[in-house]
């Protein structure tokens, strides 16, 4: 998908609120067809395994999913995949090969009892889902989420690596979603912003106002997070059953306001500085919009808050 940005900055200038409640329709509408195609799956299970890249609204979209699954009287559950990463201080918790920790791997996941659960749920058993403690790296001792099965649910399972074979090969009934900012943003004609800057604005953004990370940080990390992506999400993108693209033609005139002056603020030394630099350039084409336009509900409130 293609977004001309002088031409949505205009309707952005002359009617403001219809322009956003268009993109934010369009969301909406693939959802709930989603929802649909996940109904037509129940028979098979009642699992839904959804994955995509950093940045790509994994959490808002799994909410917005199981908010229509409910409004079609389906009694649906939403679980972070994150509760079930391991402890660091196992023996064999994966390392790169510099010796740090391995976060961008699969193998930082309890794959094993992903997969019981799994099983458990589609055999219409309780579960009961872990805690992770992220300050301690560990799970909470004796705390767990119970799900109890009562014949008509659905269970939403939202990661990184919800798709990766290590878990699908074992559950070929579970219905697969991929979710990702698949845009790119034209200005006059030409390449402005694809979905990779996308999503690099959009965790700055987020980890900044939400995580406590400066964004010299999270660009720290980018590179890395973009070379696992390519081995360990990107790949199993063919195996969706569906796909929802999370781009809305007007987000990057709101995440400006936030991003920019941080990306400015940035120095000669920042990691990543190439993609930086394109950013402002890019950023400091559009005209702002006051996030006080965008709906609560819509899924760039999981970035900008609010």
């Amino acid at each position: 998908m293609t977004f001309e940005l002088l031409e949505i900055s205009e309707k952005l200038r002359s009617a403001p609120g219809e322009t956003i409640a268009a993109y934010e329709a369009e969301y909406f509408r693939q959802v709930d067809a989603i929802a649909d195609a996940v109904l037509d799956n129940r028979k098979n299970s009642p699992v839904v395994l959804l994955a995509g890249p950093s940045g790509s609204g994994k959490t808002t979209t799994g909410t917005r999913l199981m908010e229509h699954l409910r409004d079609k009287g389906v009694p649906a559950h939403l679980i972070s995949m994150d509760n079930y990463y391991r402890n660091w201080d196992l023996e064999d918790f994966p390392l790169t090969e510099t010796g740090a920790y391995d976060l961008e791997s699969p193998l930082c996941l309890d794959i094993p009892l992903l997969n019981e659960h799994f099983a458990a749920l589609e055999a219409g058993q309780a579960i009961e889902v872990p805690i992770y403690h992220f300050p301690t790296h560990s799970r909470l001792e004796g705390e767990t989420i119970p799900m109890v099965p009562t014949g008509e649910d659905i269970f939403i399972f939202e990661g990184i690596h919800a798709l990766n074979e290590r878990m699908t090969e074992k559950h070929p009934g579970a219905f697969r979603l991929y979710v990702s900012p698949t845009a790119e943003f034209l200005l006059g004609g030409k390449p402005l912003c694809g979905q990779t800057m996308l999503r690099m604005i959009r965790r700055v953004v987020r980890d900044m106002l939400f995580r406590g990370a400066d964004g010299a940080y999270t660009l720290s990390l980018w590179e890395n997070v973009v070379a696992a992506e390519k081995i360990n999400i990107e790949p199993y993108r063919k195996t969706a059953n569906g796909e929802i693209n999370t781009a809305l033609g007007y987000e990057l005139s709101v995440l400006r306001t936030i991003a920019l002056p941080v990306f400015e603020g940035l120095g000669q030394d920042t990691p990543c500085k190439t993609l930086v630099d394109e950013a402002v350039a890019a950023m400091e084409q559009i005209p702002p919009v006051s996030a006080e336009l965008v709906p609560g509900n819509s899924i760039l409130r999981e970035f900008i808050g609010g």
